[in-house]
């Protein structure tokens, strides 16, 4: 009697713990869409087939093809319902350029359900470049000052381009690559 009770007992013991692992759904329910507004989407100034020309430091000019896009993820954990985000970026394209060059526009803190605070971020060759939640500069490129200028660099020291000046008004402004080169948009 003794050993069925254990064996009851285990085989007990061995359901709740699948049963507390386990969903009984197959995945976790969405809670909701958040997109990105159509002032959040002005962060980033350019359209699709938008033409970026930009001068090296040497004079000569390349130009790039802008193609916007948009995609979603959601932030599903297991069985645990879950939010689908906006992702929405503008690529700049060339095929002879050196650069695979990207802004993204991306929520600050999903964590903290705050879907009124935005940031830019700037993707050159898959590596991101970040900078603080607000534009701290003022800089002048050709004879023209702009204002709220963001400076964005990698996490690394060992890239091709040291760091980039953005604007949400006008898009990448300068481009500073770490062997003392740069790349300027011609606006």
């Amino acid at each position: 009697m003794r050993f069925v009770k254990l064996k009851y007992t285990i085989v007990l013991l061995l359901t709740a713990v699948i049963l507390q692992s386990c969903c009984f759904r197959k995945n976790g329910r969405e809670l909701g869409v958040i997109s990105f507004t159509d002032s959040q989407k002005a962060m980033l100034p350019y359209q699709t087939d938008d033409e970026v020309t930009m001068q090296y430091g040497n004079g000569n000019t390349i130009t790039y093809t802008v193609q916007l896009y948009t995609d979603f993820y959601d932030d599903r954990r297991g069985c645990d319902d879950y939010y689908t985000y906006e992702t929405y970026y503008a690529g700049l394209y060339n095929a002879a350029s050196e650069l695979n060059i990207k802004v993204y526009l991306d929520w600050f803190n999903v964590s903290n359900m705050d879907y009124d605070n935005t940031i830019v971020y700037v993707s050159i060759n898959n590596v991101v470049y970040y900078d603080s939640v607000a534009p701290q500069q003022t800089v002048t490129i050709n004879g023209i000052t702009y204002t709220d200028v963001y400076d964005y660099y990698p996490y690394s020291n060992d890239e091709v381009v040291s760091h980039v000046y953005y604007s949400t008004t006008y898009g990448i402004l300068k481009l500073f690559y770490a062997n003392g080169d740069y790349l300027e948009t011609i606006l």
